[in-house]
């Protein structure tokens, strides 16, 4: 019976293999969901950029920097110290 007892909770597939299997089990599946839920959002994105034009010409001006023909460009550069570093704004 102790030999029994033994290899039912501490063998190579024992009991305690088998709790952690599970646990390893549990893990993957909510990796697998993130990643799924993942997937989702960008094909969500490449429909948007397949199908909206509005999209593309917003990742052309934030990636791109492109503009419109006609547009007037600002652009701000931080002020810096002498040895390169940015000063505070006041």
């Amino acid at each position: 019976m102790g030999y029994f007892s033994y290899s039912f909770f501490f063998d190579t597939m024992g009991f305690m293999k088998y709790l952690d299997m599970k646990r390893t089990q549990s893990q993957i599946a909510d990796e697998i969901k993130a990643i799924e839920e993942e997937n989702a959002g960008l094909r969500k994105d490449i429909e948007a950029v397949r199908h909206d034009g509005a999209t593309v010409e917003g990742l052309a001006r934030d990636r791109l920097g492109m503009v419109r023909e006609g547009e007037t460009v600002f652009l701000f550069v931080p002020a810096t110290h002498e040895n390169g570093s940015p000063k505070e704004r006041p």
